[in-house]
């Protein structure tokens, strides 16, 4: 328990920029939006043109369907659960000018998450990666709806591994060719070290690219691996503290470090 109680606290802090600020924005605060749109419990205000929006919004429903298999997180939100809703925005001012009263934290991030009383929030500036950003912090919102709580380094590394297309998530991500050079020149991962993390300002490029690395190598390294992150999560999302996850998997997966270099220094076979 005190770790469930700590991690709250953590959870309070961290959000600060992603999952769990805390917006003042109401129902009916619409704003100036050029286009609003709602589909399969994604709302879209755009301040341009969003001819897209359709298939934005299938795009995100076979994210959270992914999201939902892969990780067997029975909860996820969809129809009839808590709504997302995506606010797009033409220019970093008018996205900062919006942010500036509602999560003033959030405003020098080219997008962040912040979870409302009624639902969650997604802001994005249009640029060249936008659907990327989105892409992320609609992980972070999914998983914050289904979640009690989750580790920060997790909630990251989860969200930095979904951002991706789903054709390119597993074998072609911008991550991959960068920690398969590391462990092949001696790098080798910290878990402990990343968990020590308590706040977003803590977390370093190379603690995302860690945290990669962990989701995808659970995920994808066997069936042990897979299974245990799954059975992690759902202590999780069944409110049952499992503690830290480097102790967790020490009975099941007592060389993981080990087995992580191995992984990335395979060929892929998925």
């Amino acid at each position: 328990m005190r770790w469930s109680l700590s991690l709250r606290v953590t959870l309070a802090i961290a959000v600060a920029l992603t999952g769990g600020m805390r917006g003042v924005e109401s129902r009916g605060d619409d704003g100036d939006w050029a286009e609003i749109h709602e589909s399969g419990g994604f709302i879209f205000r755009s301040e341009r043109s969003f001819p897209e929006w359709r298939q934005v919004a299938d795009e995100l429903q076979t994210l959270r369907d992914d999201i939902a298999s892969e990780l067997g997180i029975r909860t996820l939100g969809g129809e009839g659960e808590p709504r997302i809703q995506i606010n797009l925005f033409k220019s970093h001012r008018t996205y900062a000018r919006h942010l500036a009263s509602r999560a003033p934290a959030g405003a020098s991030r080219p997008a962040c998450f912040v979870q409302g009383p009624d639902l969650g929030r997604v802001y994005v500036v249009h640029h060249e990666d936008w659907k990327t950003n989105v892409r992320h912090e609609v992980t972070h919102a999914l998983l914050h709806q289904s979640l009690p709580f989750i580790p920060l380094w997790l909630d990251e590394g989860l969200a930095v591994y979904f951002e991706a297309p789903r054709e390119t998530r597993a074998q072609k991500h911008p991550y991959l060719s960068t920690v398969r050079w590391q462990v092949r020149f001696g790098w080798r991962p910290n878990l402990i070290d990343l968990e020590s993390r308590e706040d977003l300002s803590d977390m370093r490029m190379a603690d995302y690219r860690q945290s990669w690395g962990w989701v995808e190598f659970l995920l994808h390294h066997s069936d042990e691996s897979n299974q245990l992150l799954r059975r992690y999560l759902a202590e999780i999302e069944s409110d049952t503290p499992p503690g830290p996850l480097s102790s967790y998997m020490k009975d099941s997966m007592p060389d993981s470090g080990s087995a992580f270099v191995r992984h990335f220094k395979s060929p892929r076979r998925y």
